[in-house]
């Protein structure tokens, strides 16, 4: 049954966990951009995370970015053992925090360069597995972020 919830572990409390990623998003005055992604967390409960995260990306032709955001994480869904070997773990994030944006409209005019504040809503799976007895995490996810837009990605970290 998908309610019960076996044990409710999301991760390990009082554990640090850090993450790198790629992220493509619609930060772009036409098509999409690709972001690079860090982040680290604090495991407040084995159910709530607060953490930091930046990111900076760029459509190679028309738009540059840097974002940085500090987050909160509910995992409101796990299934597996408290081992991290077989455990899933979906994952809802609320963010704040600021970005720099850079515009390069015209190839002959200096960019325009204007710091924005930035609110996200995000939601995810991480998908837990070992290696030499560490656990190791992979995550996808889709955020919505302002001024940045729609984003879906993927991270891959430990802790």
């Amino acid at each position: 049954m998908f309610l019960s919830v076996s044990p409710l572990y999301g991760q390990d409390a009082g554990a640090l966990t850090g993450a790198a990623g790629f992220e493509v998003s619609t930060i772009s005055f036409r098509g999409a951009a690709g972001s690079l992604i860090l982040y680290g967390a604090y495991n407040l409960s084995p159910r709530f995370a607060l953490g930091l995260r930046i990111g900076g990306g760029s459509d190679i032709k028309q738009m540059a970015s840097i974002e940085g955001a500090a987050f909160f994480r509910w995992y409101f869904f796990t299934q597996g053992t408290p081992a991290p070997f077989h455990r899933r773990a979906f994952f809802v994030q609320a963010a704040a925090g600021g970005g720099i944006y850079s515009a390069f409209i015209d190839t002959g005019a200096p960019a325009s360069v204007h710091p924005v504040a930035l609110g996200e809503g995000a939601a995810g799976l991480r998908l837990y597995f070992r290696h030499n007895n560490a656990p190791v995490f992979l995550e996808p996810f889709i955020r919505y972020a302002y001024p940045s837009g729609l984003g879906a990605g993927f991270v891959f970290g430990g802790g």
